[in-house]
């Protein structure tokens, strides 16, 4: 029998390709594409079955508006709640690669994942002890068919549900919906890595153990480049290619990263940041980074926000700090467009009551985050 698709699904498709909800019903939901030549309408039952005649119909009507193939639609449904890491071989000789460098890049790939979600839930230069439940997350990927072209390797992660908010908002209180364990993970990985081929690799800067701040807030660590390491050394790769791909039902909040390339070139600067964030003594403040979920604030007082990040236990939390109010515009601008803050501080805790961050330096966007040793 075939699958049921569920409805959240469908709907994050058809949004992320710019149709729009008209009119909601008990069995169906009518969507249109103003913008479009014919301005096309049409009616998507809820519980769409997966392979049936209304799921092919619907699969092509989008198509045909989007200049694509069904077969491209009938594929991103089937992965809209799915991040996709792909790892790219440059080369291949007659579609192959040798089976050392394939293991080794696949080996890599599962570090630098299994890094990124330890570092999701508390940046750390160097990792004494690895997160379980990030472990948990990592665990739960799934390594796809090889894509053709040159050789991919697709590595899957499913996204949980998002958590049902039957609040009511107050006023002067304003909140996003946070995003899931697995999304964390992923976007840690991509950021890290963009954040450092941008700022070390891309500008042949040395890196300095006064430069370091930056890409250990976005969630770089020794482990995660001894991994670039190993796929850099390797004479039958000599370069780390990752792409990625966003779920649907997540829509990716400001600007996503797609593709990170860093190539053999760049092994010494590789090596200089590894040996750095091997011997630099740990910075004493905590940092804290991730996106701003909820914002309030009286008329002319300060502004009171949350980020959601981790907790010393390891699970995904908010912490609470007060900003400026002549920072409020930035804070509204910074959640509205799901763009990754960074703040450092002393963090308080107390039993019953969410951690808070005294003594705040920030929050600044990650991405203004630049190294200046130059």
């Amino acid at each position: 029998m075939s699958d049921i698709v569920p409805t959240s699904l469908i709907d994050a498709v058809l949004e992320r390709r710019g149709w729009q909800k008209v009119e909601a019903g008990d069995r169906a939901s009518l969507w249109a594409k103003p913008e479009a030549a014919g301005s096309p309408e049409m009616y998507v039952p809820h519980g769409l079955r997966q392979g049936g005649f209304e799921w092919a119909d619907i699969a092509r009507r989008v198509a045909e508006v989007a200049g694509v193939t069904a077969t491209a639609i009938e594929t991103e449904i089937e992965m809209g709640r799915y991040d996709v890491v792909r790892v790219r071989v440059p080369e291949t000789r007659g579609g192959t690669v040798p089976l050392e460098a394939g293991s080794t890049l696949v080996a890599a790939t599962r570090g630098m994942l299994r890094a990124a979600a330890t570092t999701a839930r508390r940046p750390q230069q160097r990792i004494k002890s690895y997160s379980k439940l990030g472990d948990e997350v990592v665990r739960s990927a799934r390594l796809a068919h090889t894509e053709r072209g040159s050789m991919i390797f697709p590595v899957l992660l499913l996204l949980d549900e998002p958590p049902e908010d039957k609040t009511e908002p107050l006023d002067g209180f304003d909140t996003i919906t946070p995003e899931s364990d697995q999304r964390r993970v992923t976007r840690t990985l991509a950021e890290a890595l963009s954040l450092y081929n941008r700022t070390v690799i891309q500008k042949a800067v040395e890196p300095k153990a006064v430069d370091m701040g930056p890409l250990i807030a976005a969630g770089g660590s020794r482990e995660m480049f001894r991994q670039v390491q190993h796929v850099l050394r390797d004479p039958e790769l000599g370069v780390l290619d990752v792409g990625f791909a966003w779920a649907a039902v997540e829509q990716p909040r400001g600007q996503a990263v797609e593709r990170v390339g860093i190539s053999s070139d760049a092994i010494d600067l590789v090596d200089r940041t590894v040996q750095l964030l091997s011997k630099m003594e740990p910075r004493p403040r905590s940092i804290v980074t991730g996106p701003i979920y909820t914002i309030s604030h009286a008329t002319d007082g300060p502004v009171h926000i949350a980020i959601q990040t981790a907790g010393l236990n390891g699970h995904l939390q908010k912490v609470e700090l007060t900003v400026s109010a002549d920072r409020r515009s930035d804070l509204h601008k910074w959640m509205d467009a799901g763009i990754t803050v960074t703040a450092s501080g002393r963090i308080q805790t107390q039993p019953g009551m969410p951690a808070r961050l005294l003594d705040v330096d920030g929050p600044v966007p990650l991405d203004e985050t630049i190294f200046q040793g130059e």
